[in-house]
C-alpha cells in the first residue's frame, strides 16, 4: 500500500532486514535491548506532544533518509511497519492519530535507519533511547 507519507512494508521484509543488518531475530521491542543502551527518561509521558519524542531523537542523532517506523498501529491486520522518509516524519507524526485512530506516542516505538544501522527506540515505561549497531 503506498501513501504520498509512507509505504506500508511487510512484515516478512522488515524482519529479514533486521536479522541482516542489525544481527537480531525481531519478535518483540525488548529484542533490542543492549545492556550497553543508555536510556533516558521523559518526564510525564503520557502527556507529552508526539513532536517531542521526535525532537528528542534527533538531538540524540539526527533522524536522516528513509525510516522503519514501528508504532502500535503496525500491528493492525491491515497495516504493518511504516516507510517513511525522515523529511516527511514530523507531518507522518502529526497525522497519525487521523490516519491510524491513535497517537504517534501510544506505546513503544521503533524508528529504524537500516543504512545507520541506528535504532531510536521509545519504551513504555517512559523512557527513550539510542541503540547504535556499529
Amino acid at each position: 500500500m503506498t501513501n504520498k507519507l509512507y509505504d506500508i512494508l511487510t512484515w516478512e521484509h522488515v524482519r529479514n532486514l533486521i536479522k541482516q543488518q542489525f544481527g537480531v531475530n525481531f519478535i518483540k521491542v525488548d529484542d533490542f535491548f543492549r545492556e550497553d543502551t543508555e536510556w533516558f527518561p521523559l518526564d510525564d509521558w503520557e502527556n507529552a506532544n508526539s513532536l517531542e519524542i521526535i525532537s528528542l531523537f534527533n538531538n540524540l542523532k539526527t533522524l536522516e533518509g528513509k525510516l522503519i517506523i514501528i508504532t502500535d498501529a503496525s500491528y493492525k491486520k491491515e497495516l504493518g511497519p511504516f516507510h517513511v522518509d525522515a523529511f516527511d516524519l514530523n507531518e507522518f507524526v502529526i497525522k497519525h492519530k487521523q490516519s491510524f485512530g491513535e497517537t504517534f506516542l501510544d506505546t513503544d516505538i521503533l524508528i529504524l535507519s537500516v543504512d545507520l544501522k541506528k535504532i531510536w527506540m521509545f519504551h513504555h515505561e517512559g523512557v527513550y533511547a539510542l541503540i547504535d549497531f556499529n
